[in-house]
């Protein structure tokens, strides 16, 4: 902060913690362009997750897996090969929590 005569000082920083806050995944980038998806972690519990991918028509088209320790944070998911152009259905997964995001590949 500066204050009326030009002085700058700092205030003190103070950690702030969300109780009841959802448990929530943003994908990105939406729509995906190569081979690598961003998976943005909210509020998630630790464990080792499921990661899925499939059609509209229910196939799946990518399986992959990843460890979380809990909270929020950011994994990558690099798929062996690039999608076909196309919507999608991303699903992760443990045997407490279960989230479906669709997705678009260019």
């Amino acid at each position: 902060m500066i204050d009326k005569t030009g002085t700058a000082s700092y205030s003190a920083v103070v950690s702030v913690n969300i109780k009841n806050s959802k448990s929530n995944v943003t994908v990105y980038p939406n729509p995906i362009t190569g081979n690598a998806i961003g998976l943005q972690l909210t509020g998630m519990p630790e464990g080792q997750y499921k990661v899925d991918i499939s059609n509209l028509s229910g196939q799946n088209v990518s399986r992959s897996g990843l460890q979380h320790n809990g909270g929020s944070g950011t994994q990558i998911i690099t798929l062996k090969q690039k999608l076909p152009a196309g919507k999608y259905l991303l699903q992760l997964s443990n045997d407490q929590t279960s989230i479906t995001k669709t997705i678009l590949v260019q």
